[in-house]
Formats: structure tokens, sequence, C-alpha cells
């Protein structure tokens, strides 16, 4: 079912929103903002996990004589008195569970860092000196925690069923037709690192469930809640009504807050659990390492041929992968393609999602590889992509774009940062000591979005009030819901009340994969034009002061109702309604579900969302980066003194939020490709920095001059607002636009990351 809608005219917001500060920042600055873990409960224990260090094999013996003995002890949680928990679907399989493992169901060991035990005790210092007492043997077992080691298990491809290999045109005939590059490209694992500590508190009440956690996903949450502890989903809740960085790991329930919500059952108390720096890198997910196996074929000046064999890392006990094939199978007007996805099981507990999953490293080997054939036939890096661009459809299907702008973004992108100058020979921009270089890549990241609720009241004082189990991890959610409402009912956006983060609030899918802004702010609109319905009834019927005018024509602006050169006051058109309060639920799905999806929604807080390509379209938001580096001629030091990025994603609610989600993702982009890599001692499968002392991410020296540009696009096929999300999009094709500005400097071709300075000395 096909979706068109006239953004244009329909929605009262311009294409690019006011900037309007953040609607939290006053509770955020001042220390007033509740975290998951700011509740205060009366009576609450305190809960220290126990993690092994052995990568596989299983328990022997638990020792937990001393740790018991220790004042104030009141809990030893290992497999052994462990409750039964029903089992949880994981997120991959269309759940909300990280993995599908529970460690403290039997005495397997998985990977390093798995959990063992949980001690709970009347204060921390109690819990803390009885996790340290508790002795765990373990007759280990060999185990390997990387894909990138000779030890590794060879490659298997995905089941058809969960990704149907993609096979267009004659690959072979095409690339021997013209000049073809074949190349391996790798990417490490890497961590995401909030600073908010993953945490759960947990108390239950009259035989019901209270969470507090650190989520992107409440409704999600709470329904698996529910099944673990076979409870009706009215008598849980979970409550996060602000995030501290997430980035992905956030999104699924993970095992420390099913023990947590256990411990608090057996013991009939509050339980309050923090999961420790260190301890992050094992209980929960991480981006798994990939290599990229590709050809690239260039003809008659334009790329022809895309080959891209893509392999990923899993645990041993989940087939996960993410198809970063879907988007480079669809970046260009490739001729001929072959893409296929493969896994690899190592002893690392089940990778997830980390910002733009699959297609920061899928681009990193694509981007890289275009540049590299660009380099082999003599043609301008920009001069090939333009000449390459899909611009009516995606090659793989021949469906059209709902709307695509990557011409306009690497056009646009490269007036800025000054192309032109790009010379076509490496080491040729020396500086001194510096050898500096120009690179650039495309950027993508495809449309997906959900079933989405919203409540929205409206006083007769002009007040209104947006509820929502929507979640702001910094990213402005609650700032453009206010936007959203203030400006097509016409109030000032100071009167604009939004509550996100509670289960108990009107459900939503995953705040991840750019999908909130689309799909809420879709659902605040709907409850919008039914509180204009309601408004404009009164205000042109019988007796109202626009009696007769047409209720589609009225404009809501500064706290009036005008049709032509009549207006009134909303207060006036409130008089005569019961309490002086008007109340409507917003709902909104893409078409391509239906409201099914909707009552799913309420039913298991999960629902079917709509992605890269329907049966209609492909979506997909698009950019440009460029890049200037400069390398130390002797050292091979590495800086970034410029960046510039360009971007389309259809309507910006807020300029300013918009803005920095860019600016993130690109510096979190600087990170993906020189510093962060998360090290492994492959003789124990172990991670060896996981602190923030040792693992690297880019600082203030490392940013020096970076421009976002935000490139206006009109979308009528997304949703009615016409918003694509802007989330993910920042980060992707960084690394490979740095690398390749690298060899342009240097004249080194690195195709594993991190880039790093021995690689080119």
């Amino acid at each position: 079912m096909s979706e068109t809608y006239n953004v244009k005219d329909a929605v009262n917001l311009p294409l690019t929103g006011d900037a309007l500060p953040r609607y939290e920042a006053r509770a955020k600055v001042t220390g007033t903002a509740r975290y998951a873990a700011d509740e205060s409960l009366a009576g609450t224990l305190h809960a220290v996990l126990v993690t092994t260090a052995e990568a596989a094999g299983s328990v022997s013996a638990i020792d937990t004589e001393k740790a018991q003995s220790v004042p104030g002890v009141r809990l030893i949680l290992t497999h052994k008195n462990m409750p039964n928990l029903v089992e949880i679907t994981p997120f991959f399989q269309g759940g909300a569970g990280q993995s599908g493992f529970r460690p403290l169901n039997g005495t397997e060991i998985r990977f390093s860092g798995q959990i063992v035990a949980l001690a709970v005790a009347e204060t921390l210092e109690a819990a803390q000196r009885a996790a340290d007492l508790i002795k765990v043997s373990v007759d280990a077992a060999s185990s390997v925690a990387s894909m990138h080691t000779d030890d590794a298990p060879s490659p298997t491809q995905v089941p058809t069923q969960a990704f149907e290999p993609i096979e267009k045109g004659d690959i072979e005939a095409v690339l021997s037709s013209g000049t073809a590059i074949e190349a391996e490209y790798r990417t490490p694992n890497q961590h995401h690192n909030p600073i908010e500590l993953w945490f759960t508190s947990a108390v239950w009440r009259n035989g019901g469930l209270t969470a507090y956690v650190p989520s992107q996903w409440v409704a999600g949450t709470r329904a698996a809640l529910a099944t673990a502890f076979e409870l009706p989903i009215s008598r849980v809740r979970v409550v996060s009504r602000f995030v501290g960085g997430a980035f992905g790991s956030k999104a699924t329930v993970m095992n420390h807050t099913l023990i947590a919500c256990a411990a608090a059952r057996m013991l009939k108390a509050p339980v309050k659990m923090y999961v420790e720096r260190d301890q992050m890198f094992t209980v929960g997910s991480m981006r798994a390492q990939t290599t990229h196996r590709l050809r690239v074929g260039v003809a008659n000046g334009r790329l022809s041929a895309l080959e891209h064999i893509e392999i990923g890392q899993t645990s041993t006990f989940d087939t996960f992968f993410m198809p970063g094939t879907e988007g480079t199978a669809r970046m260009y007007d490739w001729q001929a393609i072959r893409a296929s996805e493969h896994v690899v099981p190592t002893n690392v507990n089940t990778p997830g999602f980390m910002r733009a999953p699959p297609e920061t490293p899928a681009l990193f080997a694509l981007e890289s590889a275009v540049d590299e054939a660009a380099w082999a036939v003599g043609i301008d890096p920009l001069a090939l992509r333009l000449a390459s661009d899909a611009a009516e459809r995606e090659p793989v299907n021949g469906l059209p774009w709902t709307s695509r702008s990557l011409r306009q973004c690497l056009e646009t992108g490269a007036a800025e940062f000054g192309w032109s100058d790009w010379r076509p020979q490496t080491r040729a921009m020396r500086r001194g000591d510096w050898l500096h270089g120009y690179g650039l890549a495309s950027a993508m990241y495809p449309v997906i979005t959900a079933p989405a609720t919203a409540d929205l009241r409206v006083g007769s004082d002009l007040s209104a009030t947006v509820l929502a189990a929507g979640h702001d991890m910094g990213q402005g959610a609650y700032t453009v819901c206010q936007q959203i409402v203030a400006r097509e009912l016409g109030l000032d956006p100071k009167r604009v009340a939004v509550e996100l983060g509670d289960s108990d609030l009107p459900p939503n899918v995953v705040a991840g994969g750019s999908v909130q802004s689309a799909s809420l702010g879709s659902a605040v609109l709907d409850g919008c034009r039914q509180i204009q319905r309601k408004l404009a009834e009164r205000a042109t019927g019988a007796g109202g002061t626009l009696e007769g005018a047409d209720p589609a024509t009225l404009e809501f602006a500064g706290g009036a109702i005008s049709s032509g050169d009549r207006r009134v006051k909303i207060e006036t058109v409130f008089e005569g309604i019961a309490f002086g309060v008007l109340e409507a639920r917003g709902t909104w799905q893409p078409a391509s579900v239906g409201i099914k999806s909707v009552r799913e929604l309420y039913r298991s807080g999960t629902a079917k969302q709509v992605g890269l390509v329907t049966d209609d379209f492909a979506r997909a938001a698009f950019g440009a980066q460029f890049v200037e580096v400069a390398v130390h001629a002797l050292t091979g030091e590495v800086r970034v003194p410029r960046m510039v990025g360009a971007f389309a994603f259809g309507r910006i609610l807020n300029a300013r939020t918009a803005r920095s989600q860019l600016e993130g993702g690109m510096i979190w982009g600087i990170g993906s490709v020189l510093h962060e890599v998360t090290e492994i001692d492959t003789r124990y499968a172990r991670y060896i920095n996981s602190d923030l002392g040792e693992y690297l991410v880019p600082v203030n020296a490392d940013v020096v001059d970076l421009t976002a540009l935000m490139i206006e696009e009109v979308d009528e096929h997304i949703n009615p607002l016409g918003v694509k999300g802007v989330g993910e999009i920042g980060i992707t094709g960084v690394n490979a636009a740095i690398a390749n500005a690298v060899y342009h400097a240097t004249g080194v071709r690195v195709r594993t990351l991190p880039l790093r300075m021995e690689q080119l000395i």
C-alpha cells in the first residue's frame, strides 16, 4: 500500500525547524533530571555482579562460605539457586532480549566476563566485599574471541530465510568488461562506553514489578520482564525518563536486569545494581568484528559492478548478523551485484546495535574500495561517485526512491570543503614535516519507521502535555515533540510539557535506528490534528466566530485560530468544553504494516518496522563526508584538521539538535577509524582495555574544524512529517573518508582498522 503526503502544505512546521534550546537543558545542567539510578527506594539492598575470567568451559565449584559470612549479606545468587525464568526472545529474532543465553541457568561458560554470581547486601561495601570473596573454579576449555586469528572457525553463510543473497546481472562479465579492483577490509570490536553505567533498580509490590533501567525501549523491556516472570503486562512498569548515552547499548533487555529483578523478588526488598565499567565490556553487546571482501568494477567512467561478501562475528550460541550489504548494494547504480552475509562464531557475548550498526563497517569497505577504483582508472573520486549516482531508482529491484539527495550532498559538501584543490597525486600536498591529503566518502542510512502512539492534552489556559513511552538519550526527543505541538496548535513552546520514558505511557518501539522522531513525531502530529478538528468544529459551527469557514483552511498561530481576516482566541473556543480540557491519542503506522501493528505494540511492546525497501519504494537518508588529514612524515602521527559533512534527511525538526546529532556522529567517526578498538588477548580470549583510560576516544584536541551542512529535502512518501531520521547518518562514511585522505597524503592504503602510526611508517 503506497503512502503519499503533501508535507509542504499539510504541516505548519518549516522544512528547517527553529533551533530551540533543548527542552530538558536546565534540568540536566542543574542536576534535577532524574535518571534511572536517581530513584530513591526505601529499604534498598545493593547488588554486585561476579564475572569469570575464563572464556570457555564449565563451573566445577563455587565457594560462597566466606561471602555469606560478611555482615549484612542477604543473598548470594548462583546457578544453584537462580529461579527458573521463562525464556525471552532475542532481539534478532523479533523480541527484546540481548541474547539467547542465560548465564545462571547452568554451569556452562561461553565467554570471558560472563556472569557467574550475584552478591546482595544491606550496603554497597558489604556487597562488594562478598563479591570479592566468592571463589569460582572453572574447568577451562579452548576458546577463541576473535574472527581475525588463524584459529578462528571458518565463516558460514547465514540462512537464506534470514538474508537472501543479492544477485543482479552477470557479475563476472561486467567486471571483466572494464577495470576491477579486489580487496579485503577489516574492522575491529568496539564498545559503546556511555557515561551512564548500566543499572537496574527493581522493586516488587503487591505481586507487580517496577524496574528503573536506563533504556531505549521501555515498552519492549516491560513486555520481556512480563514474559520472564509470568506476569500480565499491566503488572510491570519500566521507568527511564532520561538516558545518559546509549548508542544502541541500552536497546535490549540484558541478563543483569533479569538477575536483579529475580533477586528483588526472592528477598522481598528493592535491589539496586550497577554494572561496573569493565563488566560493561562483556555483560552486554558491542560492535562485532567484520571482514569485507569486495570486487568493484569501473567501466566508461562510472562504477559498474559490486561483489560484497560480508563476514561478521557472532557468539557461539546465537546467529547474529547485521546486513551491511543491503545498503552497499543500493549505494550506486550498479549494473551487476553479488552480495552475501556470513558469520563466524566466537567466545564472546552476542554482538548488537552500535550507532549505525551495519553501515559504519560496511561503508568503510565500500567507500574505500570506490576510492581505490577511482585511483586505479585515474578518475577524480568525486567525479566517479557523481557519475554513478542511482538517482532515480535503487539498482537491486528497480524501486523508486522516496527522495535521494546524494548528488546535492556531494556537490554542496565539495564546494564548502574546497575539493577543487584536490590533486591527482599522492604525497603532493606537503607542508613542512606534514603530509596533507583530501578524502571523501558517501554516507547513507536507511529510513526505518514503526507504529507509534502518543497522548496529547490541551487546556483552556493554552497549556499542553505530550505523554509517550518514547525516549530521550540526548538526541532531542523532548524538544521536537514540544515543537510539533507548539507549531501545529499555535501555542507558546514554553507552555508545552513532554513526559517520556515510562512504560505506563502510550507505547512505542525502540528508540534506535533513527526511528523515533519520524514515528513518534507522526503520532504526536496525529494527536495535534485531532485537537485541531475538535477546536475547528466549535469555531466554525453555528454561533462560532468563524461560522461557515472551511475547517481545512484554518490557521493556528499565536494562540488564535484564523480564517482570512476573521480571528478567534483559542481560549474563547474552549468556553463550554467540559473541564476545559481536550484530549487525543495520536497514532501512526506505516501503511504497509497496518493498524494491527499498533495493537501488537500495546500487547507486546514490539511491532513490525519498515526499513530500506517496501513494495513501492526504497527509503534512505544520504550524505557526503569530506576530510583533510595531516600525517607526520617521520612519525606517522595522523591529525584531522578539517571535516565537512553535508546531509539530507527530509524535514529538519530542530536545526540545533539535528546539527548536534550530525557533529556527534562525525566526531565518533574519527574515533571509529583512528582511536577505537577493543584489544583482545588471544591467548585467553579476553578483553584487555576495558576502561576509559585504555579505550581511546576522540577528545577536544582531535576535533579542530568541523562543519555539518544540512540540505533541505522534501519527502512525500515517508510519513506525514517528511522526516527521515538523523541520529546515525553522521558517523557513516567518516572512517573511509579519513582512510582515503591518508592514502592521498602518504600513498599508503590502510584496509584494516584502527588506522595506526605503525601502518604508515
